[in-house]
């Protein structure tokens, strides 16, 4: 049976996956812009989408984000090491707090990518942690064919 919108739940997954593979090249492209290598993970790594290769372009790819975010923050304070962007490309689900703790447990994540909202306990919960968090990135921005 299909929904509403007269798309299947495959043709919906495999939207939503196109949008996540778009937006993890978007990234990569805009580190590499910044001459920061990165490179897409494989496998479904736990630790997260995209891996910053070199530790001491954590800084600056906290700068970039926070750019992206539109925050004005002081980013240089920061201790973390962790170097991988999570990418969650939900347009109807929000990012909640158990899905917050989650990235959080995981401790190798810097940043959170989403296309859809996250709620204020996960970013209360994110920015308590020192994750860096976009919300609602415009799909409008991502190529696709």
């Amino acid at each position: 049976m299909s929904s509403d919108f007269g798309e299947t739940d495959e043709d919906k997954q495999i939207a939503r996956l196109k949008v996540h593979r778009d937006l993890v090249g978007w990234i990569i492209n805009k580190l590499e812009e910044a001459g920061i290598q990165a490179q897409r993970t494989t496998g479904g790594d736990p630790k997260g989408d995209v891996e910053v290769c070199d530790r001491n372009d954590i800084p600056r790819v906290r700068e970039i984000l926070f750019q992206i975010q539109g925050k004005a923050i002081a980013v240089s304070n920061s201790e973390t090491q962790n170097s991988f962007l999570e990418v969650k490309a939900y347009t109807r689900k929000k990012i909640d707090s158990t899905l917050a703790r989650k990235l959080i447990n995981k401790e190798t994540i810097m940043g959170l990518i989403a296309t859809g909202k996250i709620t204020k306990p996960a970013k209360k919960l994110l920015d308590d942690s020192e994750i860096i968090w976009i919300e609602e990135f415009p799909e409008s921005n991502l190529s696709s064919d």
